[in-house]
This record gives structure tokens, sequence and C-alpha cells, in this order.
């Protein structure tokens, strides 16, 4: 099973928080953030996600879809 975070409509300065609770929430699950196409959003979201030390990918096999999948880990 895979968790769904859904960022569409969240405020670019709500999205660390967010993320932060959604990734201890759901500890050692594969994950997947919905980012929807915005740069920045990306940006925020692979920070926290680099301080995890968790392996991920933006958007499919070209980095140009509007999510990112997290890998089971940790």
């Amino acid at each position: 099973m895979i968790h769904i975070l859904d960022l569409h409509g969240a405020r670019h300065e709500d999205v660390e928080n967010r993320c932060h609770r959604f990734i201890n929430d759901n500890w050692q699950q594969s994950l997947k953030i919905i980012t929807g196409h915005s740069p920045q959003m990306k940006k925020i979201v692979c920070e926290v996600i680099e301080e995890y030390n968790l392996q991920y990918i933006v958007g499919g096999i070209t980095g140009s879809e509007g999510y990112i999948k997290i890998f089971k880990g940790g």
C-alpha cells in the first residue's frame, strides 16, 4: 500500500510542516506526495525528504510529472 499526500492548493509556507508530519506518521512506508508542477513546491518537498535521508524520485522517469515518490525505508 502506498500512502498519498496531496498538496494541491497548499500554501508554500505550510508545505514543510505537512511533509514532516506525513513522513513521520507513515514512517517505513512507500509514500507519494502530489506536488503539481510547481518547481518551488517540488524543491520544498525534496528538501524535507533529504533531511530524512530517504530515497525518492521526482515525477517519474523524466522528472516532469507532478509528484514525488518516496521509497520504503527508514
